[in-house]
């Protein structure tokens, strides 16, 4: 029996970046490094303005947003 998705599926990640210009490089052109957090993760990956809206299983929405939080702090 596989596991209903509901049971695997997180609720949304929510992160903001108030810092505009270093939001903006984290994103990268076109937002392509969220592109790539995405492929490599397996997440939904959501903009709106500075923030990110982080959705899929659990431990690969932790991933992701461990990811963006430590490269924002660089």
């Amino acid at each position: 029996m596989k596991p209903s998705s509901a049971s695997t599926a997180s609720s949304p990640r929510e992160l903001e970046f108030p810092d505009n210009a270093t939001a903006r490089t984290l994103f990268g052109d076109l937002n392509r490094n969220l592109q790539t957090v995405e492929l490599a993760t397996g997440v939904t990956i959501h903009t709106r303005g500075q923030q990110l809206q982080i959705s899929g299983q659990d431990h690969a929405v932790e991933l992701a947003a461990t990811l963006f939080e430590q490269l924002y702090q660089l």
